[in-house]
């Protein structure tokens, strides 16, 4: 009786040895199945310079295409395994949150591409169509992302290492390129009216607007702002005026105070005018508005103009910053030759739009307005590597063993 008690006892704990080992090593699996889905596929990145000929050093608030090429092995995507993603490196930012298609040939949607600006994720869900055509083909192609330099993670004016974290299973490369990006601009002693604008976060169909009024602090009489949005937008919401002092670097700044609202007036859809009287200081005027094309036409343009009784009027026009993205792929039943990427598709909606608060405004000496802010940065830390792990199913087999040989000495000890 007290080997068989013995052997009980032995029995339960190889039994919960063989359990633990089971939760540990399926939790191990989750974990190197999402680092799996990371860069997985990418087999290339380059990078280019749309807003300044692609020449270095690039300007602060330049549009910078990313593409990355990829190619997924026949077999590769499933019902169970048809999402992948790319983290881009932390020198750049996702201008908003949007989608995008990339499509074969023949134009039909082989995956869908969400951004995330929070986390600088874009994820991959591959279509049926994908999925029925990687049964016999692999699945090779490209898609690019528009985005912008985040100046906190850039050394400006000197070289920085941008890491791709590709997987160079196959010899990629480069997995890393090395750029020079110009600092931000300080504004003109003498300026009196500058405008720009960003993209909400969450939503790309809501453009965020300042206009910013004696930056130069000139003594004006009866100050008076206008402005007026180009085609496919609409005013939303209410105006936020703030009365501030600028710090010596141009960026930052004090607020002095809070100006009515009231004395900002919608006189259209498209136009408003304020009233700021005689004026010694420096405005900064808070604004929305609304793409009523859903985002077709990609850049929107508005124009301000400053009147005083003592000054020459002055008028800025300035364009939204540019976003887009899209891709292309082609099965290839053991050819390898990457394709070459089509016009970016039009970002989709989404489904429910919600305006962020204004941001704090910086300084730019891009001609768009588009906003950068200033500082120092280390390079971009790797992350983990891909792994190839049929983890799951060792750790199961491990377990199963256990259990076995558990039972067995079990088995053993009551025939003694």
């Amino acid at each position: 009786m007290i080997k068989n008690k013995v052997s009980f006892r032995q029995l339960l704990l190889l039994v919960l040895a063989a359990l633990t080992l089971t939760v540990w090593g399926l939790s191990q699996n989750k974990q190197i199945s999402a680092a799996n889905s990371d860069n997985q596929w990418i087999t290339s990145a380059s990078l280019e310079d749309t807003s300044n000929n692609n020449t270095q050093p690039y300007g602060p608030t330049d549009n910078m295409k990313v593409t990355y090429g990829f190619k997924i092995p026949q077999g590769a995507i499933t019902e169970g395994n048809r999402d992948s993603s790319v983290v881009l490196p932390e020198q750049f930012n996702i201008l908003s949150n949007f989608t995008f298609e990339i499509k074969d040939k023949d134009g039909k949607v082989v995956a869908e591409g969400t951004t995330d600006s929070a986390t600088r994720r874009i994820t991959i869900h591959y279509t049926d169509l994908a999925i029925s055509m990687s049964t016999k083909n692999s699945i090779e192609g490209s898609f690019n992302i528009t985005l912008h330099w985040n100046l906190d993670k850039v050394n400006v004016k000197k070289k920085t290492v941008i890491d791709w974290n590709l997987p160079d299973n196959d010899g990629t490369k480069p997995n890393s390129d090395t750029v020079i990006v110009n600092p931000a601009t300080t504004p003109d002693s003498d300026e009196k009216l500058k405008k720009w604008s960003w993209y909400d976060p969450q939503n790309p169909t809501y453009l965020h607007w300042c206009v910013r009024v004696n930056y130069s602090r000139t003594h004006i009489d009866n100050a008076v702002v206008k402005d007026v949005l180009a085609a496919n937008q609409k005013l939303i919401g209410t105006f936020k005026i703030i009365k501030v002092k600028y710090h010596e670097d141009g960026t930052n700044f004090d607020t002095l105070a809070t100006i009515d609202p009231a004395t900002f007036v919608k006189d259209s859809d498209t136009t408003f005018h304020g009233r700021l009287g005689d004026i010694d200081d420096t405005y900064l005027i808070y604004y929305e508005s609304q793409l009523t094309d859903g985002g077709a036409q990609k850049v929107y343009g508005n124009t301000a103009t400053l009147t005083g009784d003592n000054i020459k009027t002055e008028s800025h026009y300035v364009d939204s910053p540019s976003y887009s993205a899209g891709g292309n792929a082609d099965y290839h039943g053991g050819g390898d030759t990457p394709s070459t990427p089509d016009v970016p598709n039009t970002p989709a909606v989404p489904s429910t739009p919600t305006p962020a608060t204004p941001a704090t405004p910086e300084n730019s000496n891009n001609s768009n307005g588009s906003q950068a802010q200033s500082g120092t940065s280390s390079n971009a830390k790797a992350q983990p590597l891909p792994q190839t792990a049929k983890t799951a199913a060792s750790w199961l087999s491990i377990s199963l063993i256990a259990v076995v040989a558990s039972f067995g000495l079990y088995k053993m000890s009551n025939k003694k």
